[in-house]
């Protein structure tokens, strides 16, 4: 996000952050401004302690980016890490369709460091959940096995 807002702040993109708090400490708006800071993040981040910009846009997941064209609409949205070149285009695509010339059309290398570096080459986040205790959206259509091993069947395609 920072990477893409630096490059296209001037061909009239616009980003905007929602910290949608998952966990107690992160309600903290002096540790909300910490990490702000600390990550360099410059552009605007409205507080969503009570999820109200989550569930207006039927938010289930973090992250969750979502590319609106200069007329509010919702063009594009990406639920978890990655797909981030196919993103940068729909990014590039809705600054020309809103008059935008000259545009570099090469994509951003993202460089992290510290908290933001991942783990390796890979730029997915390393966290998971596993285990039933966090399977609020279980959808084989087996049941959950409770401290125990069991192969599960993926859930039937919607008709």
């Amino acid at each position: 996000m920072k990477a893409w807002a630096a490059k296209y702040k001037d061909a009239g993109l616009v980003v905007i952050g929602v910290h949608a708090p998952e966990f107690g400490f992160e309600r903290d708006l002096a540790n909300v401004r910490n990490a702000v800071s600390d990550l360099n993040v410059t552009y605007p981040i409205p507080i969503d302690s009570n999820h109200s910009i989550w569930t207006n846009f039927r938010n289930e997941y973090w992250p969750a980016d979502y590319i609106i064209d200069a007329k509010g609409r919702i063009r594009y949205h990406h639920f978890g890490e990655g797909e981030y070149v196919k993103s940068e285009r729909v990014i590039q695509t809705l600054l020309r369709e809103n008059g935008a010339t000259g545009l570099d059309e090469s994509i951003v290398r993202i460089k992290a460091e510290g908290a933001e570096a991942p783990p390796s080459n890979d730029v997915r986040s390393p966290e998971t959940y596993a285990g039933y205790a966090r399977a609020e959206n279980f959808a084989s259509p087996g049941r959950i096995a409770r401290d125990s091993r069991r192969i599960y069947s993926p859930p039937r395609a919607p008709n």
